[in-house]
């Protein structure tokens, strides 16, 4: 993949407190949903995350992350925030291409027993970033909120 005729290159950063994270929050306004987002963006802005932006398209966010105008975006936490398998078919494919690791949302917070891998068919709910430490961190801290906000009596 390329981007003005230069090869597209992610962001490799692999530290919260260095990378810009791109969210999207859909149609998302149920109870439950605003606080998971919320839960969300607490716990990376809590973790000194360098930035938080919100574009407005999944497609475009992970492009971002895939040409390294990003460092991670992450979408999902609830029904209405998720993009559909259209929605990542061409994304995930750009990314993967330019070294994007995809991270699944949607298992238990509990990750010692690992976890299914991120399919553009079955996973609404995920994150990446352009290295493995930064997606992996994401993903314990965004399941880690989703866990929380829902123990407080969000679901």
């Amino acid at each position: 993949s390329s981007l003005n005729g230069a090869g597209l290159g992610a962001d490799t950063c692999e530290a919260l407190g260095e990378a810009m994270v791109i969210t999207d929050v859909g149609y998302e306004r149920s109870r439950v949903g605003i606080k998971r987002m919320g839960a969300a963006s607490a716990a990376l802005l809590g973790g000194s995350v360098r930035a938080l932006r919100i574009i407005g398209s999944s497609v475009l966010s992970v492009c971002c992350v895939a040409s390294g105008r990003a460092s991670a975006f992450y979408c999902g936490m609830h029904e209405r925030d998720c993009p559909k398998p259209w929605d990542w078919c061409a994304a995930y494919t750009i990314a993967t291409e330019a070294g994007v690791v995809f991270k699944r949302l949607d298992g238990p917070p509990d990750l010692s027993h690992g976890s299914r891998p991120f399919h553009v068919m079955d996973c609404p709910s995920a994150c990446c970033a352009g290295s493995e430490p930064l997606a992996s961190t994401m993903q314990a801290i965004l399941l880690a909120a989703k866990a929380a906000a829902d123990a407080e009596g969000g679901t």
